[in-house]
């Protein structure tokens, strides 16, 4: 990934006019409409519109499950769906994560089947009541 001030290097060439967008494509290695809107976000936003809109966001990837098996724990949430669980864990823990990013983590955790069915339920209390035990 290229950086702000390469990329407002090479939107400068452009605008004055030292080098085609087709060239300047071929020498980064991008699509030529990649650059083009490079140009329009500059000419519209200046330097700020070349910064790429998630740059300091963590992934939901990243994200601490713990917290959220936590709050399914605190709550007695084991059989509410995972949007649902999304959108409280927002509202009340401030905590930004979406329902299939959930649904994923329980399922590398062996939480939940691939196929997750009625079978979630019964899964996810087991789960919890044995990490209860644990603690």
């Amino acid at each position: 990934m290229l950086t702000v001030e390469r990329k407002c290097k090479t939107v400068k060439a452009i605008l004055d006019k030292r080098i085609t967008i087709v060239n300047m494509a071929k020498r980064l290695n991008v699509h030529p409409t990649t650059i083009k809107r490079w140009c329009d976000k500059y000419e519209k936003y200046g330097k700020n519109g070349l910064i790429h809109k998630n740059t300091n966001k963590v992934s939901n990837r990243k994200k601490d499950i713990s917290v959220v098996l936590d709050f399914i724990q605190e709550n007695k949430l084991d059989d509410c769906n995972f949007s649902l669980l999304s959108e409280l864990l927002k509202e009340e823990k401030d905590f930004s994560i979406t329902s299939s990013c959930i649904r994923t983590n329980l399922f590398k955790l062996g939480m939940l089947s691939p196929r997750a069915t009625k079978r979630v339920r019964k899964i996810m209390r087991k789960q919890l009541r044995e990490k209860s035990k644990k603690e």
